[in-house]
């Protein structure tokens, strides 16, 4: 057996399963050692060595490749006793974790049974920079028949419409005292070609129209942003508001910019506030029209 030592996305095995806690925070995880059985080829070069006219999976078992998975649950400390309640400080992995394996979410002892072993998932590997250094790690994980370039993006329609009134709320709210946006929001390039702000803010503009007028810019719409949100909540708006941007490039400027605002953190320690930053940050850096 042998490292994963090429970015891309996978289906593998689940050979080994545990519960483990991060090491600086105390957050719980669940950690999967992965054997990689497929391989999802799509570049021209790949292509033409499997012999193959369009992108497909392809047998990677003969490699022997593996790679652990360490996958954050939750925003809460197991030694202080913080409650775990889903939906409030539960992370993108819990859901992505019920998702790949079936687990139901209820129960920890699933996780560190040896329950899930043998379980075939779909994950996606890429490069990970901290201290300094660059190496491979799992992005993410979904169901085994997910599709590739989506995985991350297909919500249940209850879900999505649960989001969608939660943003309505948080924009509707008189806005407290707060920071102005940081930088990268205001420099997109979508502030250089104005466009129609979405549905849900129209409201509150219409009734405000005699007094304010309409922003003409994106910096200022950004301004409206709420100043805090989930990690769910923020890869949803970027998801809700990609356009036609690839969703390759909105995964890897996902990926770059939590590192940049987490710095010498685990991504799982991030606030309400940073997930805003990451937004805003990815928001400017692939040039998404809001």
């Amino acid at each position: 057996m042998s490292n994963i030592d090429t970015i891309g996305s996978y289906r593998g095995t689940i050979t080994e399963a545990a519960l483990g806690v991060t090491k600086k925070s105390g957050y719980p995880q669940a950690i999967f050692k992965l054997e990689a059985t497929e391989k999802w080829v799509d570049d021209k070069a790949s292509l033409e060595h499997f012999g193959i006219q369009e992108p497909a999976w392809v047998d990677w078992s003969d490699y022997g490749e593996t790679i652990t998975a360490y996958l954050v649950l939750f925003k809460a400390s197991v030694s202080d006793g913080e409650p775990m309640v889903p939906g409030e400080n539960s992370l993108l992995n819990y859901e992505l974790l019920q998702r790949a394996t079936g687990w139901d979410g209820a129960q920890f002892d699933t996780l560190n049974d040896d329950s899930l072993v043998d379980r075939v998932i779909q994950f996606r590997v890429g490069e990970n920079e901290y201290e300094g250094k660059t190496s491979l790690q799992v992005e993410w994980i979904d169901e085994a028949t997910a599709p590739v370039n989506r995985a991350l993006t297909k919500l249940d329609a209850d879900k999505v419409t649960s989001f969608n009134n939660l943003l309505k709320v948080a924009k509707k709210a008189p806005a407290p005292a707060r920071p102005s946006k940081p930088g990268k929001a205001t420099a997109s390039p979508a502030a250089a070609k104005p466009s129609s702000p979405p549905a849900p803010k129209a409201a509150p503009r219409a009734k405000a129209k005699a007094k304010v007028e309409e922003p003409t810019t994106a910096s200022e719409e950004a301004a409206a942003l709420p100043a805090e949100c989930s990690q769910m909540e923020a890869w949803n708006f970027v998801i809700e508001h990609k356009g036609d941007s690839e969703d390759t490039a909105v995964e890897e400027a996902w990926v770059t910019e939590a590192g940049n605002v987490a710095g010498d953190r685990d991504e799982s320690a991030l606030t309400p506030a940073d997930w805003a930053k990451v937004r805003d940050a990815v928001v400017a850096a692939v040039g998404i029209p809001f």
